[in-house]
């Protein structure tokens, strides 16, 4: 462990519960998080090679909107609450 990392700690299952229902009740904080959500994956993710040359069929694109953007949902809500 380095000179300034601190020792893993564990967190108090409880006020964690607490810090969730207050994120997911605040309005506040729901409009930010629909903000940053929107500007990062409000449009979908799209996967294209860098000359945009290629793009992927129509079945991979539908696969992604419905799997990958819900866990980059997920991610932020999670960054916001645990980090």
């Amino acid at each position: 462990m380095g000179r300034d990392e601190q020792p893993w700690a564990s967190v108090d299952s409880e006020a964690l519960r607490h810090v969730w229902r207050i994120y997911r009740s605040d309005p506040t904080l729901r409009a930010c998080r629909d903000s940053v959500v929107n500007a990062l994956v409000g449009s979908g993710v799209m996967y294209a090679d860098a000359g945009l040359t290629h793009l992927p069929g129509e079945d991979f694109f539908d696969h992604v909107q419905r799997a990958f953007v819900p866990f980059c949902k997920d991610l932020i809500d999670h960054l916001f609450v645990q980090v």
